[in-house]
Order: C-alpha cells, then sequence, then structure tokens
C-alpha cells in the first residue's frame, strides 16, 4: 500500500527513514522505501515546500537524500557533507529495520544523474517509456555500475507506463485530455511522452510486444500490476527474462526476505503496485 516512489523533497530523509523502519516493524518485514527527485511544481508551490531551481539540483538532494537513508537503515552513523542539502550530525537510528537489508527504490530515467544514483545505491528501479527506449537506459545504467564495481543484476528493474484504453482512438484521446486538465498538467507538457499509451486494446498489445532477439531467444513474460480492461487508464507494467520461447502472464511472484535471519514469504510487499523484474534485454 502507498506510493511506488514518493518525492524526497516533501521530508527529511532521516525522518523517512524512521517512518519507513516503523512501517517494517508494523508490517513485519515488508516494507520497501520508494524515492525519486519530485516534479510537480504546483503541489510544492501549494504546500510551502522548496520546490529547487531546476530538475538537476532536485536530483542532487535526492543522491545525497538516498546515500544518508541507506547508512541509516544499515545501522551507521551519518554527518552530512559541508556545503550539502542536509545537515545531519551523528544520526544514527534505533531500532534498527526488521528486515537485515530494507530494500531501497529510487524512480526515473534520467542518463546523467538518476541512473548514477540507482547504480550507487538502489536495490530496485522504477523506469517508464516504450521497450525500446528502456533497452537504451539499461545500457546506461550498466555503464555506471561497472564505473562504482556493481553487478547490475543486484538491481530490481520494473517499468512503467500510463496507458488510457478505450474503443477507439478518439475516445482515447479525449478521456487522456480531460485527465490531464483535471490535473492542472498542460497538454503541451504531456503529447510526446511516450510513457503515455493511448489509444484501442489492439494497439496496447502492440505497444506492450517484446520481442526476443534472434541471439538470446528467451522467454518474455509481462506482467501486470493488477488486472486491467479495455476500459482501464492507468496500470504499471514490467515483465520478467525467464529461457525459451514467448508468452504472456500475469500471476504475482512470491519471493522470500529475511528477518532477522529467518526467511519470511513476503508476498506482495508493502508498495502501490507489486513489483515484478523488467523487460527484454534487462538480465535478472
Amino acid at each position: 500500500m502507498g506510493l511506488l516512489v514518493g518525492a524526497n523533497t516533501f521530508r527529511n530523509p532521516g525522518l523517512v527513514a524512521k517512518l519507513t523502519t516503523t512501517l517494517d516493524h508494523l508490517s513485519a518485514g515488508r516494507a520497501i522505501l520508494g524515492l525519486g527527485g519530485a516534479w510537480f511544481e504546483y503541489e510544492h508551490t501549494a504546500h510551502g515546500i522548496e520546490f529547487g531551481r531546476r530538475p538537476g539540483e532536485r536530483l542532487l538532494w535526492l543522491d545525497e537524500a538516498v546515500a544518508a537513508v541507506r547508512r541509516v537503515l544499515d545501522g551507521e552513523s551519518v554527518t552530512s557533507p559541508a556545503g550539502g542539502r542536509y545537515s545531519f550530525v551523528n544520526l544514527r537510528q534505533e531500532p534498527l529495520p526488521v528486515q537485515q537489508h530494507l530494500p531501497i527504490m529510487i524512480g526515473g530515467s534520467g542518463e546523467r544523474k538518476t541512473l548514477r544514483t540507482v547504480a550507487r545505491y538502489a536495490d530496485m528501479w522504477n523506469g517508464m517509456g516504450r521497450i525500446e527506449t528502456m533497452r537504451l537506459k539499461v545500457e546506461v545504467l550498466e555503464r555506471y555500475c561497472a564505473e562504482v564495481g556493481r553487478d547490475p543484476a543486484e538491481i530490481e528493474r520494473t517499468l512503467g507506463c500510463k496507458p488510457i484504453i478505450r474503443d477507439s482512438q478518439a475516445e482515447a484521446e479525449r478521456v487522456w485530455r480531460r485527465l490531464m486538465e483535471h490535473n492542472l498538467t498542460p497538454m503541451s507538457g504531456v503529447e510526446n511522452d511516450p510513457t503515455f499509451w493511448v489509444g484501442t486494446p489492439e494497439q496496447r498489445v502492440s505497444w506492450a510486444s517484446i520481442r526476443p532477439s534472434r541471439r538470446s531467444r528467451r522467454r518474455t513474460t509481462m506482467r501486470r500490476s493488477y488486472a486491467s480492461s479495455a476500459r482501464s487508464s492507468h496500470s504499471s507494467i514490467a515483465a520478467r527474462h525467464t529461457p525459451i520461447g514467448h508468452t504472456f502472464a500475469g500471476c504475482a511472484r512470491e519471493r522470500r526476505i529475511r528477518t532477522n535471519g529467518r526467511p519470511v514469504p513476503s508476498g506482495n510487499r508493502l508498495v502501490t503496485a507489486s513489483c515484478y523484474r523488467a523487460a527484454h534485454g534487462w538480465p535478472t
């Protein structure tokens, strides 16, 4: 339950770590902390929250925040570097989370800053876009992982989209424009956004299709976070690599996590959408 990723700008990262630890205890070790750089300026202005001068500044804040939160959740003491966004002084928290390593998910696909942060700190990554776009993002992420000496397979990858599906293209576009107006989002800012999949059910099948390369001859299993019909307006999808073939399915994946040294079935963990491994070309 909750956001897939929350805006880092909304709360002090130390407080976020404490809240996440509380949630982990309440859920018997099923919490995932999701963070993003933030994007909705109107919301910040309305609440009197500093939005930053530009996206790059917010992403620097995100990197500093995630670095601190990771260490705090792991039981370390944190003092902020001089000149940074935050001012932690010997910050250390007790009790620690139930999980020995509470997962951090980072949302976003920016190639210059966000993916560097993902490579350094993320246990899970949520990107959004068409499959061909995300393949390129993965190449960038893998390069950053090599720079910091990290195995890219350690990062669980998820793929999101914003489908608006109706019986006709015209009806889908009408609903899209109405939703953007309701959300105070100018169409000029989203018309070329590939994360919106606006059209008919037949078009959606075409957009979501992942064709295995001839070299790999792997089967890719598409997963959806929840069932959606021809009239659904939003979902988050991802896929997992498995050998041979080409099929689609919708069942959730069971995985086991460790809590105080004991393996515990996690089922669907406490995030908005169940998180699955990602699309064709993404190693697992």
